[in-house]
């Protein structure tokens, strides 16, 4: 961008509702996706607000704005209610800070192009695009697998979603289906783009085939409803009583208003067959690919996803998968071997394809086509993400 013949630079206001890159997919993305904007140009900066996150982030080269503080300084007067703020009050005064900082950024850097920029459209999108309307700012409202895989069938929220889409400026789906969708559903049929989740990897590793006593499954998506986790447990216990000889791994946190379920169900499992069954919470990403390095398949129960951070991973790695047919995993399926696919919500068909998978791997059947690995990790490269926002952004500057 330039300005009166200086090169400058452009200023992007991130808006989320959770922003810590240790607590789940959508804020990994969103400091992967901070760094490439900030880096498309030296004179960029990056600013990110968090609409729900109480404690600080430490991130060295973000900087992080925290508007769940900037709220509990205008509800004092609510505080001998009975109550706090109801949402339709708590929305409205996120958009009035938000604007705030925007604003005050304008005013700061007059010579610099603002943009705004959201992640999950039926709460944060809904605010970065009342603020840029009233600003007349440019949006790009990024899709996250739950806006569509959830909120787009609530009746309350779908019409929250419809008014992001049709307003802003750019839409960035995270599959294939996202993409359709969009356009199916409410007619946007240009400004929108398909950015896959990328995956950076230590050089020149790649899982390859084992021969073992046990067949062992992993899984990185956690302990949540959304991710059906019971079903891949209890799919997998259902096979190891029958007399396949399997383990499985779970790593990845657990869903804070589910937490009593989840400790007694991985509780149940690990006393009934402590050899068979480990749970961990959160671990590093190092850890997790040595996990899926000396495991035999990647599953997962998933009830919806947008572009798993955790398949990816996965995928660019190589190991087999048997996981639902949800988010950019059915694209993928078509240029990658080894990937067993069932329809959300059916345990049978997730053990059928884990029985098949265990034959395969039994059988001495299970091979990697290096060509297809390598085109995978083409499309899942850190470059390939890169070039696909700096032209994001080369064509929002081309707009009316």
């Amino acid at each position: 961008m330039e300005s009166g013949g200086v090169a400058v630079g452009i200023i992007f206001h991130i808006l989320t509702p959770y922003a810590d890159p240790k607590t789940g997919g959508l804020e990994a993305s969103l400091l992967r996706v901070s760094r490439i904007l900030q880096q498309l140009n030296s004179e960029n900066q990056v600013v990110v607000y968090s609409l729900f996150d109480t404690q600080p982030i430490e991130v060295d080269e973000i900087e992080y704005r925290y508007l769940c503080e900037d709220r509990e300084s205008v509800r004092k007067p609510l505080e001998n209610t009975g109550h706090g703020l109801f949402d339709s009050q708590r929305t409205r005064v996120d958009i009035v800070n938000f604007k705030r900082y925007v604003w005050e950024s304008c005013q700061e850097y007059p010579d610099c192009e603002q943009v705004l920029v959201s992640f999950y459209l039926s709460s944060a999108g809904f605010i970065a695009q009342h603020v840029a309307s009233e600003l007349r700012l440019r949006h790009i409202a990024c899709i996250r697998g739950s806006d569509f895989h959830q909120d787009v069938y609530n009746p309350y929220k779908i019409s929250t979603i419809e008014f992001v889409i049709k307003h802003s400026d750019w839409v960035v789906c995270t599959n294939e289906l996202q993409r359709n969708l969009i356009q199916v559903l409410f007619g946007r049929t240009d400004g929108a783009s398909v950015i896959y989740n990328s995956v950076q990897l230590p050089d020149k590793i790649s899982w390859e085939p084992s021969k073992r006593d046990v067949f062992r499954l992993v899984s990185d998506c956690g302990f949540a409803y959304k991710k059906a986790t019971h079903l891949l447990i209890e799919s997998v216990a259902e096979l190891m009583s029958e007399g396949y000889p399997m383990s499985l791994s779970i790593v990845g946190k657990t869903d804070c208003e589910q937490t009593k379920f989840w400790e007694e169900l991985k509780s149940n499992y690990s006393l009934t067959n402590p050899n068979a069954f480990v749970f961990n919470d959160w671990v590093e990403e190092n850890t997790i690919i040595n996990l899926l390095l000396t495991s035999d398949i990647y599953c997962s129960a998933s009830l919806s996803e947008g572009c798993s951070n955790s398949r990816m991973r996965a995928l660019a790695l190589g190991i087999p998968i048997a996981s639902t047919s949800t988010g950019a995993l059915p694209y993928f399926s078509s240029i990658r071997d080894n990937i067993l696919m069932s329809q959300p919500g059916s345990a049978a068909g997730l053990r059928n394809n884990i029985v098949l998978a265990y034959h395969l791997w039994r059988d001495n059947k299970v091979s990697i086509d290096q060509e297809q690995l390598n085109n995978v990790r083409k499309q899942l490269s850190i470059s390939t993400e890169e070039n696909k926002w700096n032209e994001l952004i080369g064509n929002l500057g081309k707009l009316d």
